[in-house]
């Protein structure tokens, strides 16, 4: 699923468009219209991880709405943000 939003993130919720992002952000995922839905950014002496969707997000975000997610629960997302972000799985 690198380099694209799991299937239920809804287009057009991220302002970073690959046209306005920054050469050196890591995209992780986008949305289906290109935006990105998931970038790291250099920000002063670090880095900067923003999403758009909650990867830390676990089935009772869902169950407590009574919704289902089609692509499963995938934390592997969250700690592929936080690897990035923290320089563990720069790319």
């Amino acid at each position: 699923m690198e380099g694209q939003a799991p299937a239920h993130v809804l287009p057009g919720r991220a302002r970073l468009l690959p046209e306005q992002g920054r050469a050196d952000a890591d995209v992780l995922a986008t949305y289906p219209n290109g935006a990105a839905a998931v970038a790291v950014i250099p920000y002063g002496e670090g880095r900067v991880g923003v999403s758009g969707p909650h990867p830390e997000a676990d089935e009772s975000w869902y169950a407590d709405k009574g919704l289902h997610n089609p692509d499963g629960i995938r934390l592997d997302l969250a700690h592929e943000l936080i690897d990035v972000t923290t320089g563990a799985g720069r790319r």
